[in-house]
């Protein structure tokens, strides 16, 4: 019985002292790393007495339980310590001090309690016949070891608990063991011998569980490292001797019961049983799944990355090419931080700035843009932090140099994840907090920051996808037959409007002259067409000139003035000289307008004005037409391709528009809503006056 003890309380005394020194290594100052040292240096002296006492033989009764009493102290101050009130509950600020001092206090008289017991009454006794009062004691304190246990896992929050689940059940096995020990000394008088023998391994059971526990509160600042491998090999190790354990019985029990034949029959069971043993130590099959067993329930983290990887990746998969990526990407985003709004922000087209495509009760989020060149964007391209608004604010991490955009930093609380594909931020996520009460923590920003990266890459595919699509429309149409065929119809619209209007104004005399001028004008259009063709140089010759754009106004609205409702000029400003070609601008406004005409009916109105703001010409075209929504502007306005005319249009009217007006410099803005009209702003930069050197 004494050996077992001796390597019962060698095994515990080991585990305590390879696990403190860890700690000490990794030792910081913090005050619940200082009092777990302690804790560990505690059960090392105390099960490294009980082995020197069954090696020696006479055991020294005081010294044992005095030991045994520093133990159970400096555990309970450590639980008392951690169960004590956080910092934001100010009205109990006092129990923090007060449960370790009142552990303190406990454990003085206790130890008087010893001291008198052994002194006076019992002063050459058996450990094992010790008084019944210090029984009581010992249970005592391993009942309330038990209930702070209980208080810590209750009091942690749910998303916390895969923390610390393991300290409390290596903590709590200790108390329960010592527990189950001196219930059983006080029924009986007298301490289980076999119980007390096994006291040491069991406690070296639950080390390693203490172990785990440590490594994953971050909030402990205890970097302690368990090596997957060593973990990996000491399994493998435990797991052979209870093989050749059970083996070992098992051949004792086939030589007792083998008759003559026993003897034989052990040898072989034994040669079988070590060869199977090998067999299975050099199976690497074996190997992986236990290293998969030990990293998914000892390495446990807050999510299983594979899984979540695993379903966003299947989310993406399963989103069908007319449906709305976007819409599916900020849910699933919102759905696993469980926030209840946000938006997508991803670089247009000019690549200067971010604009929404997507959000979730957001407001008027499609209204805010981000520079790709501010120091926000470069921020989140140099980092690439996941930034938490609210840490922003308290200053709790570093964000050098960060300057929050207004409308965004308004945001109550708000988690701002960067799409980063090859070291290039291609988008933007912003998720608002939902009503509960949820915090966030690094393995929330790794979560959030592998699926940012999946979701850039998958974003950067659609639109190679797109791109590629749209090339292969233009190279199948042929680009230069689809221009082509745009100002024959363009030309075939004005003269249809000459022929259909011939008969009721073939007497007066201003309708015949700009009949003429129309056909002039359409026959010069049509020789420059078949010129190019015939020469096979590009079609679209561009040349450069000032520009005047009221004058060009003035053209177009003659040109389109036989068509109802005719177009109306209103503020039109004279001497605004633009930099372009003549004819690009003359298509881009005849286009427009005549767009404007087909959507509103003849009563209606179309009205046309130009203005000078700052260094621009501003051209505004409204009408009060049908209008168009929202999600038509952003996907399918400017598409090429895409048209409502079926095969009266060929879809590229606006697309062409877009692209002159963004060649000359400036931008296009579309305003409308259905039954309202539309209001289309060309922002066009006034060209520079020439400098003469003299």
């Amino acid at each position: 019985m004494l050996a077992i003890e001796l390597a019962s309380s060698l095994s515990g005394a080991a585990l305590f002292l390879i696990l403190g020194i860890l700690l000490l290594i990794n030792w910081r100052g913090q005050i619940i790393g200082t009092l777990l040292i302690a804790a560990c240096g505690s059960s090392v002296l105390y099960f490294g007495w009980l082995a020197f006492t069954a090696n020696s033989g006479s055991p020294s009764t005081l010294s044992l339980q005095q030991l045994e009493l520093l133990r159970a102290t400096t555990w309970l101050i450590l639980l008392a310590r951690i169960v004590g009130p956080d910092a934001e509950s100010e009205r109990f600020n006092w129990l923090k001090g007060a449960l370790p001092v009142s552990v303190l206090a406990f454990s003085a008289l206790f130890a008087v309690v010893i001291t008198v017991s052994h002194g006076v009454i019992f002063a050459d006794a058996d450990y094992l016949t010790t008084d019944k009062t210090v029984y009581f004691g010992f249970l005592l304190m391993a009942l309330t070891g038990l209930l702070l246990v209980e208080q810590m896992y209750r009091k942690t929050r749910a998303g916390y608990r895969w923390a610390i689940k393991y300290l409390c059940l290596g903590v709590g096995g200790i108390f329960f063991y010592e527990f189950v020990i001196y219930s059983d000394a006080v029924l009986f008088r007298r301490v289980n011998p076999d119980l007390w023998s096994a006291k040491g391994a069991v406690n070296a059971v639950c080390v390693p569980l203490i172990a785990v526990s440590v490594r994953r509160i971050r909030e402990w600042n205890m970097g302690l490292f368990v090596s997957r491998h060593i973990i990996l090999q000491s399994s493998m190790l435990l797991l052979a001797g209870l093989y050749l354990s059970f083996m070992a019985v098992s051949g004792y029990y086939v030589r007792v019961f083998g008759g003559t034949w026993g003897g034989a029959l052990q040898t072989v069971f034994v040669f079988a049983a070590i060869l199977g043993l090998l067999v299975l130590v050099f199976s690497s099959d074996l190997r992986a799944r236990l290293r998969i067993f030990l990293v998914k329930h000892f390495y446990e983290n807050k999510y299983d990355y594979r899984e979540e990887w695993l379903s966003f990746t299947k989310m993406l998969a399963e989103i069908k090419g007319s449906e709305n990526v976007y819409q599916y990407i900020l849910k699933a985003f919102a759905d696993i931080m469980r926030c209840n709004g946000g938006g997508i922000w991803i670089l247009g087209k000019s690549s200067d700035e971010f604009v929404c495509v997507e959000e979730l009760n957001l407001g008027e989020a499609y209204g805010l843009k981000i520079s790709s060149k501010s120091d926000f964007a470069r921020f989140l391209t140099d980092e690439q932090w996941v930034i938490n608004l609210e840490n922003y604010r308290n200053g709790r991490e570093r964000y050098e140099g960060l300057e929050i955009p207004d409308w965004l930093n308004s945001l109550a609380d708000a988690l701002v994840i960067p799409l980063i594909k090859e070291n290039n931020l291609k988008g933007l996520v912003v998720l608002t907090r939902s009503d509960q009460n949820v915090s966030y923590n690094w393995e929330d920003y790794d979560l959030l920051k592998t699926m940012g990266h999946q979701a850039a890459g998958y974003i950067a595919l659609i639109k190679t996808t797109e791109d590629l699509a749209q090339a292969k429309q233009f190279e199948a149409f042929n680009r230069l037959s689809a221009f082509v065929v745009h100002d024959i119809k363009n030309l075939v619209a004005q003269l249809s409007l000459v022929s259909s209007n011939a008969r009721k104004y073939r007497d007066s005399q201003e309708f015949l002259e700009d009949a003429f001028e129309t056909i002039d004008n359409s026959v010069n259009k049509m020789n420059r067409l078949l010129q190019s063709l015939k020469k096979g140089t590009p079609l679209r010759q561009h040349e450069y000139a000032n520009i005047d754009l009221c004058e060009v106004i003035k053209e177009v609205i003659q040109h389109t003035s036989l068509k109802l409702p005719a177009p109306t000029a209103l503020d039109l400003a004279p001497d605004l000289v633009v930099r372009g070609d003549l004819e690009q601008i003359k298509n881009v406004l005849q286009h427009l307008v005549q767009n404007a005409q087909e959507a509103t009916p003849a009563d209606g109105s179309v009205e046309i004005s130009l203005v000078r703001e700052n260094e621009s010409a501003i051209i505004r075209i409204r009408d009060t037409g049908i209008g168009m929504d929202q999600e038509f502007i952003r996907n399918r306005l400017f598409k090429p391709f895409d048209t409502t005319k079926g095969n009266a249009g060929m879809g590229i009217g606006a697309y062409e528009s877009m692209e002159v007006i963004r060649g000359m410099g400036g931008d296009m803005e579309v305003i409308s809503n259905p039954g309202e009209g539309s209001l289309f702003t060309l922002i066009i930069p006034l060209a520079q006056p020439v400098k003469v050197s003299i």
